[in-house]
């Protein structure tokens, strides 16, 4: 039998990602199998979208880390 050297990876970036909505203040984590879908945005960077298990209100989570540009730092 082979054994695992280094593990790959478990599932989408999100997997295991916690969340707060900001309608019901619910603290949940996702897992695999929920609806979570991937919103591209050229202007504001792409962000995750998913419905709070709570209240079904719609909660939304970057992708990646926002990056502040300041066109005046030159």
């Amino acid at each position: 039998m082979a054994k695992v050297v280094k593990k790959g990876k478990s599932g989408p970036s999100w997997v295991g990602m916690k969340l707060k909505c900001p309608h019901c203040d619910c603290t949940f984590k996702l897992e695999r199998g929920d609806r979570v879908e991937t919103v591209p945005d050229q202007r504001d960077g792409d962000y995750y979208k998913v419905s709070c298990p709570e209240c079904h209100g719609m909660v939304t989570k970057s992708v990646s880390p926002s990056v502040s540009w300041d066109p005046m730092d030159r």
